[in-house]
Protein backbone atom coordinates (compact mmCIF):
# COMPACT_ATOMS: atom_id res chain seq x y z
CA UNK A 1 0.00 0.00 0.00
CA UNK A 2 2.58 2.50 -1.00
CA UNK A 3 0.32 5.02 -2.11
CA UNK A 4 -1.93 4.93 1.27
CA UNK A 5 0.96 5.06 3.41
CA UNK A 6 2.31 8.10 1.54
CA UNK A 7 -1.08 9.84 2.08
CA UNK A 8 -0.58 10.03 5.53
CA UNK A 9 2.10 12.84 5.65
CA UNK A 10 2.34 14.29 1.47
CA UNK A 11 -1.60 14.16 0.60
CA UNK A 12 -2.87 17.45 0.10
CA UNK A 13 -6.80 17.52 -0.32
CA UNK A 14 -8.55 18.44 -3.60
CA UNK A 15 -11.95 19.03 -3.30
CA UNK A 16 -13.80 17.39 -6.37
CA UNK A 17 -16.60 18.98 -8.17
CA UNK A 18 -20.30 17.46 -7.46
CA UNK A 19 -21.58 18.80 -10.89
CA UNK A 20 -21.19 16.71 -14.25
CA UNK A 21 -22.17 12.82 -11.49
CA UNK A 22 -22.12 10.79 -14.68
CA UNK A 23 -18.72 11.44 -15.94
CA UNK A 24 -16.75 11.44 -12.22
CA UNK A 25 -14.75 9.19 -11.71
CA UNK A 26 -12.25 8.44 -8.72
CA UNK A 27 -9.66 10.75 -7.81
CA UNK A 28 -6.00 10.31 -7.01
CA UNK A 29 -5.09 8.83 -3.24
CA UNK A 30 -3.17 11.35 -2.29
CA UNK A 31 -5.38 14.28 -3.50
CA UNK A 32 -8.13 12.42 -0.80
CA UNK A 33 -6.62 14.53 2.35
CA UNK A 34 -4.58 16.56 3.83
CA UNK A 35 -1.44 15.09 5.38
CA UNK A 36 0.97 16.05 7.58
CA UNK A 37 3.21 17.76 5.53
CA UNK A 38 0.84 20.02 3.71
CA UNK A 39 -0.44 21.03 7.75
CA UNK A 40 2.44 21.36 8.58
CA UNK A 41 3.68 23.68 5.89
CA UNK A 42 0.51 25.55 6.57
CA UNK A 43 1.22 26.15 10.14
CA UNK A 44 4.78 27.32 8.87
CA UNK A 45 3.01 30.05 6.55
CA UNK A 46 1.12 31.46 8.49
CA UNK A 47 3.51 31.99 11.33
CA UNK A 48 2.13 30.06 14.04
CA UNK A 49 5.63 28.21 14.27
CA UNK A 50 7.25 31.74 14.92
CA UNK A 51 5.23 32.13 18.18
CA UNK A 52 7.78 29.88 20.35
CA UNK A 53 10.46 29.45 17.21
CA UNK A 54 9.78 25.83 17.22
CA UNK A 55 11.46 25.77 13.94
CA UNK A 56 15.35 25.80 14.64
CA UNK A 57 17.89 26.90 11.89
CA UNK A 58 19.76 23.97 11.48
CA UNK A 59 20.62 24.34 7.60
CA UNK A 60 20.86 21.17 5.32
CA UNK A 61 21.10 17.98 6.71
CA UNK A 62 24.72 16.43 6.45
CA UNK A 63 25.49 13.75 5.13
CA UNK A 64 27.93 11.96 7.13
CA UNK A 65 26.36 9.66 9.64
CA UNK A 66 28.21 10.87 12.49
CA UNK A 67 27.49 14.38 11.47
CA UNK A 68 23.91 13.62 11.42
CA UNK A 69 23.78 12.48 14.94
CA UNK A 70 25.12 15.86 16.26
CA UNK A 71 22.52 17.61 14.23
CA UNK A 72 19.88 15.64 15.25
CA UNK A 73 21.01 16.40 19.46
CA UNK A 74 22.15 20.01 18.36
CA UNK A 75 17.92 20.19 17.48
CA UNK A 76 16.83 18.00 20.34
CA UNK A 77 18.87 20.01 23.19
CA UNK A 78 17.85 23.66 20.91
CA UNK A 79 14.06 22.74 22.14
CA UNK A 80 13.53 24.56 25.37
CA UNK A 81 13.60 22.12 28.75
CA UNK A 82 10.52 23.00 29.63
CA UNK A 83 8.94 20.94 26.42
CA UNK A 84 11.85 18.92 25.53
CA UNK A 85 11.28 16.70 28.78
CA UNK A 86 8.23 15.73 27.08
CA UNK A 87 9.22 14.70 24.01
CA UNK A 88 9.88 10.81 23.18
CA UNK A 89 9.76 10.44 19.58
CA UNK A 90 11.25 12.03 16.65
CA UNK A 91 10.11 12.21 13.08
CA UNK A 92 12.45 11.43 9.62
CA UNK A 93 12.40 9.43 6.68
CA UNK A 94 14.20 5.91 6.93
CA UNK A 95 17.27 6.88 5.34
CA UNK A 96 17.45 9.47 7.90
CA UNK A 97 16.64 7.24 10.52
CA UNK A 98 19.71 4.29 9.50
CA UNK A 99 21.43 7.53 8.69
CA UNK A 100 21.16 8.20 12.46
CA UNK A 101 22.45 4.46 13.39
CA UNK A 102 25.06 4.20 11.68
CA UNK A 103 26.38 7.63 13.39
CA UNK A 104 25.78 5.83 16.80
CA UNK A 105 27.62 2.92 15.84
CA UNK A 106 30.48 5.18 14.54
CA UNK A 107 30.28 7.38 17.27
CA UNK A 108 29.33 5.06 19.98
CA UNK A 109 30.56 1.47 19.19
CA UNK A 110 31.48 0.32 22.13
CA UNK A 111 28.91 1.65 24.53
CA UNK A 112 26.28 0.37 21.98
CA UNK A 113 26.45 -2.36 21.11
CA UNK A 114 22.89 -3.57 21.01
CA UNK A 115 20.87 -2.75 18.06
CA UNK A 116 18.04 -1.24 19.55
CA UNK A 117 20.29 1.09 21.42
CA UNK A 118 20.95 2.63 18.31
CA UNK A 119 17.85 4.57 17.41
CA UNK A 120 17.91 6.69 20.38
CA UNK A 121 19.73 9.80 21.53
CA UNK A 122 22.33 9.04 24.00
CA UNK A 123 21.53 8.93 27.36
CA UNK A 124 17.71 9.72 27.03
CA UNK A 125 14.54 7.90 26.06
CA UNK A 126 14.08 9.59 22.45
CA UNK A 127 13.48 7.26 19.68
CA UNK A 128 14.65 8.49 16.43
CA UNK A 129 11.76 7.00 14.22
CA UNK A 130 12.02 6.44 10.26
CA UNK A 131 8.35 6.90 8.41
CA UNK A 132 7.81 5.33 4.79
CA UNK A 133 5.49 8.10 4.06
CA UNK A 134 8.53 11.20 5.09
CA UNK A 135 10.44 9.33 1.83
CA UNK A 136 11.93 12.21 -0.05
CA UNK A 137 11.34 15.10 2.69
CA UNK A 138 14.35 16.68 4.43
CA UNK A 139 11.96 17.38 7.26
CA UNK A 140 12.80 16.43 11.01
CA UNK A 141 10.12 17.11 13.62
CA UNK A 142 9.00 15.94 17.18
CA UNK A 143 5.86 16.80 19.45
CA UNK A 144 5.59 16.30 23.17
CA UNK A 145 3.55 13.80 24.24
CA UNK A 146 -0.06 13.89 23.40
CA UNK A 147 -0.24 16.49 21.18
CA UNK A 148 -0.20 14.37 17.98
CA UNK A 149 -3.99 12.51 17.31
CA UNK A 150 -5.11 10.34 15.03
CA UNK A 151 -8.86 9.46 14.84
CA UNK A 152 -10.96 7.24 12.49
CA UNK A 153 -14.25 7.29 11.52
CA UNK A 154 -16.27 4.07 10.12
CA UNK A 155 -13.12 1.60 10.89
CA UNK A 156 -14.35 -0.88 8.24
CA UNK A 157 -10.61 -1.06 6.48
CA UNK A 158 -10.00 -3.85 4.11
CA UNK A 159 -13.74 -4.55 4.03
CA UNK A 160 -15.59 -3.97 1.09
CA UNK A 161 -19.10 -3.78 -0.64
CA UNK A 162 -19.28 -6.00 -3.69
CA UNK A 163 -22.39 -5.57 -5.97
CA UNK A 164 -22.93 -6.11 -9.50
CA UNK A 165 -23.45 -3.41 -11.68
CA UNK A 166 -24.74 -4.45 -15.22
CA UNK A 167 -23.58 -7.58 -16.93
CA UNK A 168 -19.53 -7.42 -17.09
CA UNK A 169 -18.80 -4.79 -14.70
CA UNK A 170 -19.04 -5.12 -10.40
CA UNK A 171 -18.86 -2.43 -8.02
CA UNK A 172 -16.45 -2.56 -5.05
CA UNK A 173 -17.14 0.39 -2.11
CA UNK A 174 -16.44 0.80 1.46
CA UNK A 175 -16.53 4.10 3.56
CA UNK A 176 -13.85 4.81 6.45
CA UNK A 177 -12.36 7.85 7.10
CA UNK A 178 -8.89 9.03 8.89
CA UNK A 179 -7.36 11.66 9.50
CA UNK A 180 -4.08 13.34 11.62
CA UNK A 181 -3.68 16.62 13.53
CA UNK A 182 -2.31 18.82 16.26
CA UNK A 183 -3.85 20.07 19.20
CA UNK A 184 -1.46 22.84 19.47
CA UNK A 185 0.78 23.42 16.51
CA UNK A 186 2.94 25.47 18.79
CA UNK A 187 4.26 22.43 20.32
CA UNK A 188 5.68 20.96 17.05
CA UNK A 189 9.42 21.34 17.25
CA UNK A 190 11.70 20.71 13.61
CA UNK A 191 14.50 21.15 11.31
CA UNK A 192 12.83 24.04 9.30
CA UNK A 193 13.67 22.05 6.01
CA UNK A 194 10.88 21.41 3.59
CA UNK A 195 8.18 23.63 4.90
CA UNK A 196 7.43 26.18 1.79
CA UNK A 197 4.36 25.30 0.61
CA UNK A 198 4.26 24.47 -3.04
CA UNK A 199 3.40 27.32 -5.99
CA UNK A 200 -0.19 26.93 -7.09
Amino acid sequence: FPVTIDIIYKGVRKDVSPTDQANRVAGVTVDSRTGIRHKLRLFNSQGIFADLGSQIGMGAVPTSPTEFVDYIETMFYSIPEKYRKNIKKIFMNTTYEKRFKDGMRAKFNSQYAQVGDLAYIIDTDVAIIGLNSMTGSSHIWCTIEGNFRGQIKNDNRGMFKIEAFDTYNVRISTDWHQGEDFYTPQFIFGNAQDLTLPTP
